[in-house]
């Protein structure tokens, strides 16, 4: 088996001799193509929402947004707080409603009530969940740069195409067969175009990551 070419940034690809040469079934192209595009489409966005860190800090900020604003609204009374979720405040001539208004004022109050619960039961998931899905984010190695999550993501999805394919699993090599340097060679070729070590850098960190949290 020949050693593959790692495609340079500028050459357009041929999906079909990547599938046959890496995966040894022209069939998978689609597969590859179909991941170099979202891929792609996930690095122009990506952008926007921070590293990874950042968006670990934005979640932790969330869950504690969330457990201020329960702690807020359950110092409120009661009746005021009712009020938040719709509820009028009590009439003081309640004797004087009819049995028609009285039958809208409870069912106000128990419309306000049902309101409440289920903006509370939303806000303590909330709370759950962010803390939860925080520590999902792995931090990284003490001095490792930051992996850029749509590196990351197409490590992940070119791992289960791999795997998909190939009857050896895939590993951090970067020898001429090795699952590194596919993944170098499709993430390096358009249309992701990424830079070599930041692949380098997230294929090790896949790794790592896969065995510390098993």
């Amino acid at each position: 088996m020949e050693r593959p070419a790692v495609l340079k940034p500028q050459i357009d690809p041929d999906y079909a001799a990547l599938a046959q040469t890496w995966l040894n079934d022209v069939t998978a192209a689609p597969a590859l193509i179909q991941a170099t595009r979202e891929i792609a489409r996930y690095s122009r966005d990506h952008g926007e929402y921070g590293s990874p860190a950042q968006r670990r800090n934005k979640i932790i900020a969330i869950g504690k947004a969330a457990a201020r604003l329960r702690k807020h609204l359950l110092e409120i009374d009661p009746t005021t707080r009712l009020a938040l979720f719709g509820k009028s405040p009590p009439d003081e001539n309640i004797e004087s409603l009819s049995e028609a208004e009285r039958m809208v004022s409870a069912a106000a109050t128990r419309a306000a009530l049902d309101d409440q619960d289920r903006f509370l039961s939303i806000v303590d998931s909330m709370i759950t969940r962010a803390e939860a899905f925080s520590a999902t984010i792995a931090p990284q190695s003490a001095g490792a740069p930051e992996t850029p999550d749509p590196i990351a993501f197409g490590v992940e999805w070119l791992a289960t195409i791999w795997r998909r394919y190939r009857h050896d699993p895939p590993d951090s090599s970067f020898k001429w067969d090795g699952f590194g340097t596919f993944v170098e060679t499709i993430l390096g070729a358009p249309p992701v175009g990424a830079d070599a070590a930041k692949i380098r850098t997230a294929v090790r960190y896949h790794f790592a990551a896969s065995t510390e949290w098993r």
